[in-house]
């Protein structure tokens, strides 16, 4: 039924059906490579000490910025804030901020 993204209608009578919806339904993989566009597109650098990390967007970039790393919902993040151009992200532990950091980079290359 998840295969064929069946979903439970109910009928006129007030009965259930299954049929499909003409909306696509956005999976998680899709949502969260959506997310990683974002970071993508608009993080121009980053840094890191102990369990802060700096990342410089792109100039009114930085609030999408910060919304799609909170959206990612990585456990190692506790917040963030986020300005015009430049958002501090508070890792859990310096190793998290450490990692957190290296990932941006790569996403960036």
């Amino acid at each position: 039924i998840k295969e064929l993204k069946l979903l439970k209608i109910p009928t006129v009578s007030g009965e259930m059906k299954y049929g499909y919806s003409t909306t696509r339904i956005k999976t998680d993989d899709e949502k969260t490579e959506k997310l990683r566009n974002i970071i993508i597109q608009a993080v121009t650098s980053n840094d890191y000490s102990n369990n802060i990390v700096i990342i410089k967007t792109i100039q009114g970039m930085a609030q999408g910025v910060a919304y799609a790393l909170e959206n990612l919902q990585l456990n190692s993040i506790l917040g963030t804030i986020a300005g015009d151009d430049t958002i501090m992200v508070v890792a859990r532990t310096n190793k998290d901020a450490k990692d957190l950091s290296a990932t941006i980079s790569e996403y960036i290359r």
